[in-house]
């Protein structure tokens, strides 16, 4: 697998931790290593094969156990109830218990090994469990039944140890691509656990007394503990995470005792601050989006197996009448090894399956690894067998068929939920690296807390609908679950750059608390840091306006459009890697708009020219940071006769400017580039003088040749540059000569603006010219079609001028005789001389209105006379 880096905002992926470091590959065959190991041999990822195999199966033996001691008394349900005088019902109330105390006892056990160590915590802890089972063995009076329910409690509270501290050893130790069959691996044995010790405590109890299902699982606890002694070793190891880890002790004895004794001596531990922060993680952790949608899942994949293992004996060993099959306790553990082949298919399904589908997802998205490629495992056990098993098992019991009908539904449900579980957890530990143990608490909470709920309703819920229908509702319930995945197959990225993000800072101490409520000081150091961590999804929003500015004076000038096309180099490519960038919304929320990147034939051959040679097929290897050809498509560049490829800076230039006579950038293509950055197979620290100086040649060759096509793509007018400054992209402002292009535009724009207005006024003369010249002999104008243009200036409106004063006023019975004196043909000439006369004035005369005694006196003589202004004179 190449594994590529991605961008991981929000909880974190192998590379974010610290582990893998670009600029140092480590590969084992065609296989580049993440996380990356160092060069001490105490390194755990250095270990030997069969050292790492012993530590999961020693591992992988104690949460088996575990879950043995928890469930040993599953099928001794008829005993248990004959002694104390209970129910089966009562008497699995002691089962749930248990199972309680696997979901919640982690909250309380797993902050102490922040105070004496993950080995010193899963040592004592088996020791607590063998104890308080001894307890419970020794429980035979009938009035013991709440002292045995107790013990129950304790031993579930210990027994869930090996469960959460293992995934943290076994990620400290195998590298990412052999973590699925692995956590496959220890998940499904150790949840045979689940079902190996019922089924022996089934037979034991049917032929020695019932204690004796505790006795047998004491002894084994005994040998676990025995190698968890000799062989378990502090997995941690000084990295560059920031976790300093002590130097252990060469020898046995020493190195035992500095382990277990109390554990502090070889383990990273932060006292009881660190055991809170841890509390707090598991809290931040439960409540994150990617978690509890993943949770959601658990609840119905796994709380439906825990129903159905914890009733299994219930249903079974019902008489005929209560609708049961009547099985003795030997016939029922005689059942479960239906149980057996189910956890064993899901082996087999898990080994071939849980890293070949991720691997081919990864493959075919050239190398790029998300953790949401392993849910693509979850279709067919989700989709297919869950339901299907479900349906089997509940019309086996209402029909009461035969009990072959509900091996088969029993054994469907079992391999679904076992398939499921580990890819579930694989996923959750991927998304957040730092805090493994928490992720499995909360997990554990999801996983069990249906099932452990569910004997307390179950007869209520059977007696509403009938036991049919429970089982049936449980099918459609566990096809309802799978939204979720579809959910985090699709979003799981952005939903881990949101909740995840602020869920995964905010676990690591106080000063992520401070960073996470804001800016505190001046400086906001803190917040600086997680933003060169984290790139930001969102630009400021003032550089995104003076982008938009830019990009729509290179529209407006020189004819660019969406999507803008944009021409990437090997450096922009690495630097977008390193700083862990998506490659098309980044540039798309630099341009302010769609883009469609290019990669050129040249470019191309000089990325994979710096590749090492893969020794089984004499090629390069796939680079970690080249995008999949659908995000990123070649752009076929043909510089001579045979097509080989030249120099990446010539081809660029060559591209941006195809002719350089006329400086134009013909194909508006947009330049992404970056500084160079030191390749995996420099040596710029190297001890030998001539290695080191050698590589310090090449880097700065690299480097001027960088600056060559940005001062190239300067000199070509319309080319917007884009590079990646500290995990910042960044648009140039225009250049010298696009600037210079841009003010000719502009004023060219405003002499023609100039000239079209003068050319408008020179129109106008000529039209008040021609209309003069176009009257006919009788004196008529000609008139011509109006021609549209600039409005002419009108005179002012008369009745919003001042109105004139009149310097005498009239009664109104003078001024109604003379409107009746007055003949109708000497009106206008009279209006005349009156307007003569107040244009001689100085003072003109105002106009009066007609009183209404004039109008009474009037006898209806007005109506012949037209309405006018009256002489004064």
């Amino acid at each position: 697998m190449s594994t590529k880096a991605e961008t991981e905002s929000g909880a974190e992926s192998p590379v974010e931790s610290g582990y893998g470091n670009s600029s140092s590959l480590k590969v084992r065959g065609a296989i580049i290593l993440v996380p990356r190991p160092s060069d001490d041999s105490r390194d755990p990822l250095n270990w030997g094969q069969a050292k790492k195999y012993i530590v999961l199966s020693i591992l992988t033996l104690a949460a088996f156990t575990g879950h043995t001691l928890a469930l040993a008394n599953q099928l001794g349900l008829i005993a248990q109830a004959n002694l104390y005088h209970k129910s089966l019902t009562e008497i699995s109330y002691t089962i749930s218990t248990a199972v309680a105390g696997i979901a919640v006892g982690p909250i309380f056990v797993i902050p102490l090994t922040h105070i004496f160590g993950r080995c010193s915590v899963l040592f004592w802890s088996c020791i607590g469990c063998i104890a308080f089972s001894i307890w419970s063995a020794l429980m035979t009076e009938p009035d013991q039944y709440i002292k045995f329910t107790i013990s129950r409690l304790f031993v579930g509270i210990f027994s869930a140890t090996p469960m959460i501290v293992g995934p943290q050893l076994l990620v400290d130790t195998f590298f990412l691509h052999e973590r699925g069959r692995v956590f496959n691996t220890f998940f499904v044995i150790s949840s045979l656990g689940t079902v190996v010790g019922p089924t022996l405590g089934g037979f034991i109890v049917a032929h020695v007394p019932w204690p004796w299902q505790f006795w047998w699982t004491i002894i084994l606890q005994g040998v676990v503990i025995g190698l968890v002694f000799f062989f378990i070793e502090e997995t941690g190891f000084t990295r560059k995470d920031g976790r300093v880890y002590p130097s252990q002790p060469s020898t046995f004895i020493p190195n035992r005792i500095a382990t277990f004794f109390p554990g502090t001596a070889v383990a990273h531990v932060g006292g009881f601050k660190e055991a809170f922060h841890s509390a707090i993680a598991q809290f931040l952790i439960g409540i994150s989006p990617v978690t509890v949608l993943g949770g959601l899942y658990l609840v119905s994949m796994c709380g439906w197996f825990v129903s159905l293992n914890t009733l299994l004996a219930v249903f079974l060993q019902n008489s005929v009448e209560e609708g049961g099959y009547g099985f003795t306790p030997q016939q029922t553990a005689a059942f479960t090894f239906t149980l057996w082949i189910g956890m064993l298919a899901a082996q087999v399904w898990g080994y071939f399956i849980n890293d070949r589908v991720p691997l081919l997802m990864s493959k075919r998205a050239s190398g790029a690894w998300k953790p949401e490629y392993r849910l693509h495992a979850l279709w067919i056990p989700s989709l297919v067998l869950m339901p299907t098993g479900l349906a089997l098992f509940g019309s086996g019991l209402q029909y009461h068929l035969h009990y072959m009908v509900l091996a088969a539904g029993a054994f469907l449900v079992t391999t679904s939920s076992n398939i499921a579980v580990p890819v579930m957890l694989n996923y959750l530990v991927e998304c957040f690296m730092s805090h493994p143990i928490e992720v499995n608490c909360i997990s554990t909470i999801y996983r069990l807390g249906l099932g452990l709920g569910i004997p307390f309703f179950i007869n209520a819920w059977v007696a509403q609908v009938g036991v049919g229908w429970v089982f049936g509702m449980m099918a459609f319930f566990s096809l309802a679950s799978f939204v979720p995945i579809v959910v985090l197959m699709m979003y799981g990225h952005s939903l881990r750059g949101g909740g995840g993000a602020r869920a995964t800072q905010l676990c690591r101490g106080r000063k992520s608390f401070k960073a996470e409520r804001g800016n505190t000081t001046p400086s906001n150091k803190s917040s600086q840091q997680q933003a060169s961590r984290f790139p930001a999804v969102t630009m400021r929003a003032k550089r995104s306006k003076k982008y938009r500015k830019l990009m729509h004076q290179y529209e407006m000038t020189f004819g660019f459009h969406e999507p803008y096309q944009v021409l990437v180099d090997s450096n922009f490519l690495r630097a977008v890697h390193q700083f862990k960038m998506d490659l098309i919304p980044a540039l798309e929320r630099t341009l302010q708009g769609k883009v469609k990147p290019l990669l050129s034939k040249c470019s191309l051959a000089a990325i994979m020219a710096a590749q090492p040679i893969n020794p089984r097929t004499n090629n390069p290897f796939r680079p970690y940071h080249l995008p999949a050809p659908t995000v990123l498509p070649l752009r076929h560049c043909s510089h001579n006769a045979d097509n080989t490829p030249i120099d990446e800076v010539e081809c660029l230039l060559s591209l941006l400017c195809p002719n350089t006579d006329t400086m134009r950038n013909k194909e508006h293509y947009t330049l992404a580039t970056a500084e160079p950055i030191a390749l995996a197979h420099d040596e710029l620290d190297s001890p030998d003088a001539k290695k080191r100086k050698r590589a310090q040649s090449a880097m700065a060759e690299r480097t001027q040749k960088a600056s060559a096509l940005r001062s190239g793509a300067r000199a070509v007018p319309g080319v917007p540059i884009i590079y990646v400054k500290r995990s910042v992209m960044v648009l140039e402002p225009l250049s010298v000569s696009s600037d210079r292009v841009r003010m000719g535009v502009e004023k060219s724009k405003f002499k023609s603006g100039v000239e079209a207005a003068l050319d408008i006024v020179s129109g106008l003369k000529r039209k008040r010219e021609d209309e003069d010249d176009d009257e006919d002999e009788d004196g008529e104008k000609q008139h011509a079609p109006k021609n549209r243009g600039l409005k002419k200036a009108k005179a002012p409106n008369p009745l919003s001028m001042r109105k004139p004063k009149s310097r005498a006023k009239q009664k109104p019975e003078e001024q109604g005789e003379t409107r009746k004196s007055k003949p109708k043909e000497n009106e206008d000439a009279g209006n005349a001389d009156a307007a003569d006369g107040d244009a001689a004035s100085t003072v003109k005369q105002k106009r009066k209105r007609r009183h209404k005694s004039a109008k009474n006196d009037a006898d209806g003589a007005e109506a012949s006379i037209p309405h006018g202004d009256v002489d004064m004179d």
